[in-house]
């Protein structure tokens, strides 16, 4: 954020804008990653036999009181996968609503400016 630039005006983003982006991260990165962590838990103690497949990969790949790295990371399959199926089941963010912002029509559906979904 601090360097990027628009690729069509090389604008790049205000100092407040900056700050405004940062506190988004923390508040609404803190809320669903608490959320995804508690469901994760939650679910890996429900299926104890993915519960022992999480516990072997990280044994694996993280023996004693090896510190994780980006390479680390990148190896892990199970860990990623509890992820993903309790996003998909127990997503933090449930639903969200879309405006369109011109008149449209998306198949049979007119979908004027006014509408949410």
């Amino acid at each position: 954020m601090l360097e990027a630039a628009d690729p069509r005006t090389g604008e790049r983003l205000s100092d407040e804008n900056i700050r405004n982006q940062v506190l988004t991260f923390l508040i609404a990165g803190h809320e669903t990653t608490s959320g995804l962590l508690s469901f994760a838990l939650y679910n890996l103690l429900r299926n104890p036999h993915a519960l022992a497949q999480a516990y072997a990969e990280v044994d694996r790949l993280l023996p004693g009181d090896t510190a994780p790295t980006y390479e680390t990371i990148m190896k892990l399959d199970v860990i990623p996968r509890v992820l993903d199926e309790t996003l998909r089941i127990w997503s933090p963010i449930p639903a969200f609503a879309v405006k369109a912002r011109h008149d449209t029509t998306l198949g049979p559906f007119a979908c004027p400016p006014a509408a949410t979904w």
